[in-house]
This record gives C-alpha cells, structure tokens and sequence, in this order.
C-alpha cells in the first residue's frame, strides 16, 4: 500500500512539474475539456467522478502532427526528434515485415501508398468522374 501511495505521489509530482514548467498546457486541457464536453465526449457522469475522485484513471491525449513541410527537412534535429519520440504509431507492412511508424509520416507519406496498394490488391474499381 506504501509503495502505491508513493507511486501515486511520484506521479502527481511529475504533472505538477510540468505544469509549472509549462502553464499553458492547463488553458489547452481546460480548452479540451470544454470541447469534449460540449460534443458529447465527456458526459456530467464522467465529471461528477473526476471532481469526487471515483474515477480511477482519466487521460487526455493531444497531438501535434507535422505538416509534409516539415516532414521534408529530414536534416532537422526536432523533427528527427520528434519522429523518435513519437508513441502514437501506426502499424504498416513494408517488405514482409511489420513496422510500426509515427502517424505524422503515416499521415503525410505513407496513407495514399497503403491506399493505392489495397485498392490494386483488390481490384476494386474507382470512378474519378
């Protein structure tokens, strides 16, 4: 139980760090959470356990993808970065073996390839006109 309690300690500290560090991030999740909330992705339920602590773990994920642009300067040390620190990876079969490969790229080079190439595996039939 110590060693949860101290785990959980360990983990608040490290948000509120970077909170400190970086206080805007509380306008963009309060920004979120008004979105969400107003589309229908974060019901008064889900709030009311947030707010009373009953919720055993809530996670908001926001994602920078890079534009082709920047994709291009493949001499960038941040975008060389970024693409090594990215968890949100897609999964893509290239030359027999599975890969996994940041959305950033997925998004920008490798979608109309996937597509082209199932399409043509498929023979489906697609009117342009």
């Amino acid at each position: 139980m110590a060693l949860l309690r101290k785990r959980r300690f360990l983990n608040n500290a490290i948000k509120l760090a970077v909170v400190f560090r970086h206080p805007g991030l509380l306008w963009q999740f309060f920004r979120y959470v008004v979105y969400l909330t107003r589309h229908g992705g974060l019901t008064a339920g889900m709030m009311i356990s947030l707010v009373s602590g009953r919720a055993k773990g809530f996670n908001l994920v926001m994602h920078n993808f890079m534009s082709e642009e920047q994709l291009a300067r493949t001499d960038d040390a941040v975008v060389q970065d970024r693409l090594a620190a990215c968890s949100f990876r897609g999964a893509v079969k290239q030359d027999g073996e599975w890969i996994a490969v940041p959305m950033c790229e997925m998004n920008a080079n490798l979608r109309p390839q996937i597509y082209a190439r199932e399409i043509r595996q498929q023979q489906i039939r697609v009117n342009l006109t």
